[in-house]
C-alpha cells in the first residue's frame, strides 16, 4: 500500500495546496473514524480482558 499512497499523495500535492489537503483530510478521517466506531467488529471488541485483582492494580 505504501507505493500506492505515495503516488496518490504526490499527485494530490501537484493538484492541490498542502493547506487544502490538511483542511479536508482532518474531517475525512473524523468521518471514517465515526463510521468505523459503529462497525460490529469494533462494537463487540473485548480485547484481552482479565479480571482485576489487588495485585494487578499495582503490577
Amino acid at each position: 500500500m505504501t507505493p500506492l499512497t505515495q503516488a496518490l499523495s504526490g499527485w494530490l500535492l501537484d493538484v492541490f495546496d498542502v493547506h487544502t489537503i490538511f483542511f479536508f483530510g482532518g474531517p475525512i478521517q473524523m468521518i471514517a473514524a465515526g463510521i468505523a466506531f459503529f462497525l460490529p467488529a469494533v462494537v463487540s471488541y473485548r480485547g484481552n480482558e482479565k479480571p482485576l485483582t489487588k495485585a494487578s492494580i499495582f503490577w
